[in-house]
């Protein structure tokens, strides 16, 4: 279960979540954010959505880094990618 401070910046959405299962390991959410999109690449925001089973609107929170994906979220969009969670939530 992840517990988290957040940090708001207003003119940037900057939010930053802690990970006690990951040894309080620090999430960015505008790292993950540009992780996500690079990763996307050319295919569609609403493609990627479907084949994730998510909404238009969670992927474009995550992709614009107002959210940070649940575990079982991250876990899915790992294996979408072919990578590994640590690759894109923590690196």
């Amino acid at each position: 279960m992840l517990t988290f401070r957040a940090a708001v910046l207003y003119c940037r959405q900057a939010v930053t979540f802690c990970d006690n299962s990951k040894g309080g390991e620090i999430m960015d959410s505008n790292k993950i954010a540009k992780n996500l999109v690079a990763l996307r690449g050319e295919k569609s925001r609403e493609s990627v959505a479907v084949a994730l089973g998510l909404s238009l609107s969670t992927l474009t929170m995550y992709e614009i880094g107002a959210r940070i994906p649940r575990d079982e979220n991250k876990e899915k969009i790992a294996r979408y990618y072919g990578k590994t969670v640590d690759e894109i939530f923590f690196a």
